[in-house]
Order: structure tokens, then C-alpha cells, then sequence
């Protein structure tokens, strides 16, 4: 799927409304790591309840509490959830 992730509609009136991270649910955090080819941490980012404003936060020892491993992974959702930062 390559390229930058979308963000989830709301799924309001219309649905094209982009609902900002900070208010992401733990199924908006799920879409956004299958954009991004990283499905296999789905259930243990929904078993630790990493919502949107969660997710703004996630640094290294977050990563080692979940033990998310794999160095090219780690780095792939550091530098996305900074890119996020940045944008919301």
C-alpha cells in the first residue's frame, strides 16, 4: 500500500471529514497500522488501548513494553507518529 497513510474518516454526515489523531479510537489506531504494513501489532496496540492521543505519545519504551521488536518496524512507527505530531 505504500505511500502516506490516510486518516480515518469519522464517519459523519458526509464521512469526508478527517478526524484529527488526537481523537482516534483503538479501531482508527488498527486501520492506520494496516495502512501502514504493520497488521501483525493490531492486537497488542488494542490490548494496551493505544487510542490517537495515546499513540502521539509512543516512544522506545513504549515499544519495548509491547516488546515490539524488529528494528525496521520500530523505526517505521516512530517516524510516522512523528510525521503525526507534526500535523495534528
Amino acid at each position: 500500500m505504500g505511500g502516506r497513510p490516510r486518516r480515518p474518516s469519522n464517519g459523519g454526515a458526509g464521512g469526508s471529514a478527517a478526524l484529527p489523531v488526537s481523537g482516534w479510537g483503538v479501531q482508527h489506531v488498527a486501520q492506520w497500522l494496516e495502512t501502514l504494513g504493520l497488521g501483525r501489532y493490531v492486537q497488542v496496540f488494542g490490548e494496551n488501548e493505544i487510542t490517537g492521543s495515546v499513540l502521539l505519545e509512543l516512544g522506545m519504551d513504549d515499544l519495548d513494553y509491547m516488546k515490539i521488536s524488529i528494528l525496521g518496524h520500530r523505526k517505521k512507527l516512530l517516524k510516522e507518529v512523528g510525521k503525526m505530531q507534526q500535523r495534528d
